[in-house]
């Protein structure tokens, strides 16, 4: 219903037309100016709010937790290109080898179906388009855990412990594409299971960065219970 209810906005007024934040007159573009300027002023560029193996573009709030909503809640995949533009300034920072693959953290199934979209997967393509690496899906969800909405980290850990799987054997380096940070239990167990598969490195990148967010964990130190080893 509600990629139904998004293809019938794109009829009235297709891209371009209105600004995908405010809704103000866009004049061709995905952005007014004052939310271009709104979007800049969220960036996460310092080498103090991210790590060699972790990225997040832009703070979740005001005009970068806007699109994240849209594309996540209301199925506006436009959202999803102007987040990945952000989010490759970061993955050109990080040097990733020539032979790293693109995934993304795969939603329920159930939940995928009610809301026809898998936003991960468009974040993921819309970052792949500009990087030039290719996107496959490894990971795989067994079962449909709650909603990690609410929860604290301990609690988020718990509730998605035995989740993530990937049946396929990896060989070379991932890049783990999500698009929220917020206190890294999920990019933990999907760090995890890459790992697992063979994986040599799993490089992370979040289109924005929750308040709550610790970014102080190494993403290569996943010990066998699926938290972060200090």
């Amino acid at each position: 219903m509600r990629r139904l209810l998004r293809l019938m906005d794109d009829l009235i007024a297709p891209r371009g037309v209105k600004c995908l934040c405010c809704e103000a007159r866009s004049d061709g573009e995905l952005l007014c100016p004052d939310c271009k300027m709104a979007l800049k002023a969220m960036r996460l560029d310092s080498m103090e709010e991210s790590s060699v193996d972790l990225r997040c573009a832009y703070r979740y709030d005001g005009a970068a937790r806007q699109l994240v909503i849209s594309l996540k809640d209301r199925c506006v995949e436009d959202a999803a290109i102007v987040l990945a533009d952000g989010m490759y300034d970061l993955v050109r920072q990080m040097q990733l080898p020539t032979n790293t693959v693109l995934t993304w953290v795969t939603m329920p199934e159930r939940r995928r179906k009610r809301r026809a979209i898998d936003h991960g997967h468009v974040l993921c393509k819309a970052l792949s388009d500009l990087c030039g690496l290719p996107v496959k899906q490894l990971l795989s969800r067994k079962g449909n855990p709650h909603t990690q909405r609410g929860l604290n980290r301990e609690r988020r850990l718990r509730n998605l412990e035995g989740t993530f799987l990937c049946d396929e054997k990896l060989t070379g380096p991932v890049l783990l594409v999500d698009d929220v940070m917020t206190t890294g239990s999920t990019a933990a167990l999907c760090t995890e299971a890459l790992m697992k598969a063979g994986a040599d490195r799993v490089y992370v990148i979040t289109a924005a960065k929750a308040n709550l967010a610790d970014m102080r964990f190494d993403f290569r130190k996943v010990d066998l219970n699926g938290l972060y080893a200090p």
